[in-house]
């Protein structure tokens, strides 16, 4: 037996930030999947009157304006639609989950695919504020700016260090690179 200590291997440092955002996408995954059972176990019943008993349950049967409103925009769904929006919910949800879980494994893929996949709705989140400005939809752009610029610089503080450590180590450099 050897009197020499047993290496330990080196500890990565804790996620930080990077937990934070894999916890968020993957709250948002678990609520679009209830989102989308429920939309899917709703399409076939009455909504209208699901929307009636809704309404009347908080308090908002004698707001005329938003039970008009509310009854309108109902009208408007037939079980077709419903069930684009639940496969779509159910989409994202893949999507969310697949964030979330490379984001805990620390996957330079699934950084680059959250700062797509928020990217790309944040248009959508500024016509929302332009549209109709309130602290909900502000402060979800907030968020998903805050999230977005974050891996952006994560992104490009690693491939600095991946291009130092490639240039301290010689390697792709000097005599031996193909040009």
């Amino acid at each position: 037996m050897s009197d020499l200590p047993a290496k330990t291997p080196a500890q990565k440092p804790p996620l930080g930030f990077l937990a934070v955002i894999a916890v968020y996408k993957l709250l948002k995954a678990i609520a679009s999947i209830a989102g989308a059972i429920f939309i899917l176990r709703i399409r076939h019943s009455n909504l209208e009157d699901l929307a009636w008993r809704l309404l009347e349950k908080i308090g908002a049967n004698s707001e005329k304006w938003l039970a008009v409103h509310v009854l309108d925009f109902i009208a408007r769904l037939n079980p077709v639609k419903l069930l684009t929006v639940a496969l779509i919910m159910l989409g994202y949800s893949i999507i969310y989950t697949l964030e979330g879980v490379g984001l805990f494994m620390e996957k330079t893929w699934a950084e680059w695919l959250t700062v797509i996949q928020t990217g790309l709705l944040m248009p959508w989140e500024l016509y929302e504020i332009a549209r109709k400005p309130t602290l909900a939809h502000f402060g979800l752009f907030i968020a998903n700016l805050v999230v977005v610029l974050y891996l952006i610089w994560r992104l490009k503080r690693d491939a600095e260090r991946k291009h130092r450590r490639t240039r301290k180590n010689g390697v792709g450099y000097g005599k031996d690179t193909l040009t």
